[in-house]
């Protein structure tokens, strides 16, 4: 009996367009093999090389109070950080505002095993930047015995400030 809703490409194309984001989902559903969840660590990012400088994952094996680390991170998703971010607890680069609505997103991923499409503008502003952004990205939580969420895996695009965007949210 299957506990946790799978994941359609249609629903997925009813929340965007972005045909990366669109690719990004295949990818990952094609790696469920039929499975609530993929298992990050099977996954072969180096079949969607034009993908990957927008792929991060986040490690939730070891999780600190408040905090989870940056398992990996593209090329796209540091330059934006204007810094490496792989291996860095996610308190030390995400600005404040942005880390409370985060932190509580990705425990929300662990205990509710949601998939989450978020379209959104943010200010980034620390040491390192000072920018506007649209950032739209796409989550998926991952499980190697389909039961315990230990990593999760995303794809995040980020394009110049359009004021024109309202905030989207889905859990799904």
């Amino acid at each position: 009996i299957r506990k946790w809703k799978l994941a359609t490409l249609e629903e997925i194309k009813q929340l965007t367009t972005n045909k990366d984001h669109i690719a990004f989902a295949e990818f990952i559903l094609a790696n469920m093999h039929e499975l609530d969840f993929p298992d990050y660590q099977k996954l072969d990012l180096m079949q969607v090389p034009h993908l990957v400088r927008n792929i991060w994952a986040v490690d939730f094996r070891n999780i600190e109070p408040n905090d989870v680390s940056m398992h990996f991170s593209g090329t796209a998703i540091d330059a934006h950080y204007e810094r490496n971010i792989t291996g860095k607890s996610l308190r030390s680069f995400y600005p404040e505002e942005d880390y409370k609505r985060n932190i509580s997103f990705y425990y929300d991923a662990i205990s509710h095993k949601k998939k989450v499409y978020s379209k959104r503008i943010i200010h980034f502003s620390d040491d390192y930047i000072n920018k506007q952004k649209v950032v739209e990205s796409l989550f998926f939580p991952c499980s190697n015995n389909q039961t315990d969420i230990n990593f999760g895996i995303g794809y995040t695009y980020y394009s110049f400030l359009d004021h024109t965007i309202k905030d989207q949210l889905v859990k799904f």
